[in-house]
């Protein structure tokens, strides 16, 4: 098992602070000190309340590319429609495969995934509020 140098550093730093601190105060639990903290971390990082934060910070790029979010679920349907028409058909000359309604279903979903995201996120009054403070 491959171990990462930055982990084993972190864990002497640790472990160095650990007995540092119970030289000073032999009574310290570094690990009950900092548990709360840790878990406030967690919190913030991994939870619900870190995904929206991390979804606030980059939302600003993706909003400048979802003007373009048509043409290129376009522009992959074409390319998935061109590919298809060079395929030579097995059995069926005239029928399209059953995949390919999935997929301009899948990408229509998305784009209005993520749309609806942008909706939410920033409603109307935000959005131009945003965009004015772009220019």
């Amino acid at each position: 098992m491959e171990i990462q140098p930055q982990l084993v550093l972190l864990e002497k730093t640790l472990l160095n602070i650990e007995g540092l601190g119970r030289m000073l105060y032999p009574e310290l639990d570094l690990w009950t000190t900092a548990k709360p903290y840790m878990e406030r971390w967690m919190k913030d990082q991994v939870g619900i309340k870190g995904l929206f934060d991390r979804t606030k910070r980059n939302i600003y790029s993706v909003a400048d590319q979802t003007p373009e979010l048509p043409l290129i679920a376009y522009r992959i349907l074409m390319a998935y429609d061109k590919r298809l028409r060079t395929i030579e058909p097995v059995n069926k000359p005239t029928t399209q495969p059953a995949s390919a309604p999935v997929l301009s279903q899948i990408i229509s979903g998305a784009t209005l995934l993520i749309c609806g995201t942008l909706v939410l996120l920033f409603g109307p009054g935000q959005w131009c509020q945003k965009q004015q403070e772009w220019r």
